[in-house]
């Protein structure tokens, strides 16, 4: 069984490393609270439905792809939640992680919501989306001469999701179901497509085509909190450096962890290579000297000689 982790996407790093310095008083903080909100009771979703492969005994080969990111010929970059290769089908896979009733309309083409307070909307129809990506796959089977069935599902992580309405054109389930969907596949697709060269080959040209498309925000300087921050104090009052530990004057708390997290939260917002001097201007280190031996001691890549030095700040 190979499966590729599914981690943390870029957007919700960065999303999180602006609430942490974002100023409250900034006209888009409230947006950005909620941006974080929906991505990540998406990725919640997400995770919770990757438990139920480690329940299942599926028959191999087989490989996994968790959020595959990948351009299309318009330049434009999509995402799937989870594609499921194996030499007999190829799955698509949208995870939904939504309160309410849901009601799929093919003819309208829209998603309907009906929350438990009556409050109804509507919500991009995830059918369509299934739809460009299979066409998507589909152009990079003929691209490689191999024929390969394609399927796809639209799973509801949540239990209490009331599914209403659905749609002709995609099955749509709760993620339990998920374990059955695939065995009737099997039953379905009982005999091999694609031998084990053309599966390898399959599963490289995949893993060749993977980009993962980073989120970028201009957010001026002065709307953000420099230094290093003290989770303890969510996030408003400054650490200092003091005998090789990290302290906060406001609550006492010691948390070297602190100092990492702030120079990930430099890597999203600001630049991906610090120096000597912005070490000490943006994180209070007392002196260059002192700047100097932690860079050293961090043992990042260096960059140029002397004076023009950068480090390059690795992600975590």
């Amino acid at each position: 069984m190979r499966i590729m982790e599914r981690k943390k996407p870029h957007k919700l790093l960065m999303l999180e490393a602006i609430l942490r310095r974002l100023k409250k008083t900034s006209p888009n903080y409230s947006y950005f609270l909620e941006y974080h909100r929906k991505m990540n009771a998406g990725f919640a979703g997400e995770r919770y439905v990757d438990r139920i492969w480690q329940e299942m005994n599926l028959p191999s080969p087989f490989q996994l792809f968790h959020d595959y990111c990948f351009v299309n010929d318009a330049g434009f970059t999509h995402q799937v939640d989870t594609v499921f290769v194996t030499p007999h089908f190829l799955c698509l896979i949208e995870i939904k992680n939504i309160a309410g009733r849901l009601d799929f309309d093919d003819v309208k083409r829209q998603c309907i919501r009906t929350m438990a307070n009556g409050k109804v909307d509507s919500i991009a129809y995830p059918v369509d989306q299934l739809l460009r990506h299979e066409r998507y796959f589909q152009n990079v089977l003929t691209q490689l001469q191999l024929k390969l069935p394609i399927v796809k599902v639209i799973l509801m992580a949540q239990s209490s999701t009331m599914i209403g309405q659905v749609s002709v054109e995609c099955p749509i389930m709760h993620s339990i179901g998920l374990p059955h969907f695939l065995q009737k596949q099997w039953q379905r697709f009982s005999q091999r497509a694609l031998t084990n060269r053309e599966f390898d080959q399959l599963l490289e040209q995949l893993a060749t085509m993977r980009q993962d498309k980073l989120w970028v925000q201009e957010i001026a300087h002065e709307e953000l909190k420099s230094g290093v921050l003290c989770p303890n104090c969510a996030y408003e009052q400054k650490m200092y450096y003091v005998q090789g530990s990290w302290f906060c004057r406001s609550c006492g708390m010691e948390n070297n962890e602190a100092f990492d997290e702030a120079l990930q939260d430099y890597r999203l917002l600001r630049e991906s290579t610090i120096t000597n001097a912005i070490l000490c201007k943006e994180f209070n280190i007392p002196s260059k000297y002192i700047a100097y031996r932690i860079l050293q001691a961090l043992k990042f890549e260096k960059v140029g000689n002397n004076r023009y030095s950068q480090y390059k700040i690795p992600e975590s």
